[in-house]
C-alpha cells in the first residue's frame, strides 16, 4: 500500500513499507463491512491526505485515520477511517499494517473520540 504517510511522518514516525493482509481485505470487501473495490484502492491516497489522524489511547501502537471516504450502511452514509497498527520492536519501527476500514456514524466517531480519551493529533486545515 506504499509507505508511511506524509502526515504519520510529521509525528515522528519513520518511513516504512504499510501493508495490508489479505484477511483485512476480504473483511472490508464481503464480510464484515460494505467497502467496494474502487473505495478500497482510495485507502493510499486517503491516508496521505486525511481529513484527521488520532492515536489511540486505548490500543498501545495504533493510530486512526479518519478519511472522506463514505460506507453505506442501511441506507446512512458513515465516514470511513482506518486503523492502522504498528509493530516495533526496541529499536525501530517495522512497518505499518492497515489492520481495519470501516464506516464509523458521526455520533460514534465523536462519543469514541473524545469519551474514550483518543488524542487528535492532526487535523488538516479547511479553507
Amino acid at each position: 500500500m506504499g509507505t508511511t504517510p506524509k502526515v504519520l511522518e510529521n509525528l515522528g514516525l519513520p518511513k516504512v513499507k504499510v501493508t495490508i493482509h489479505t484477511d483485512t481485505i476480504k473483511k472490508v470487501l464481503k464480510e464484515k463491512h460494505h467497502l467496494n473495490p474502487e473505495d478500497l484502492k482510495q485507502i493510499p491516497q486517503e491516508m496521505n491526505d486525511p481529513i484527521a489522524v488520532i492515536k489511540s489511547s486505548t490500543m498501545q501502537n495504533s493510530y486512526i485515520i479518519l478519511t472522506e471516504l463514505k460506507e453505506i450502511v442501511d441506507r446512512e452514509a458513515k465516514p470511513v477511517i482506518v486503523v492502522l497498527h504498528f509493530n516495533k520492536d526496541r529499536k525501530s519501527l517495522e512497518l505499518l499494517n492497515v489492520a481495519s476500514v470501516y464506516g464509523k456514524n458521526l455520533e460514534q466517531i465523536n462519543r469514541a473520540w473524545t469519551d474514550s480519551g483518543f488524542t487528535l493529533l492532526e487535523q488538516r486545515k479547511r479553507a
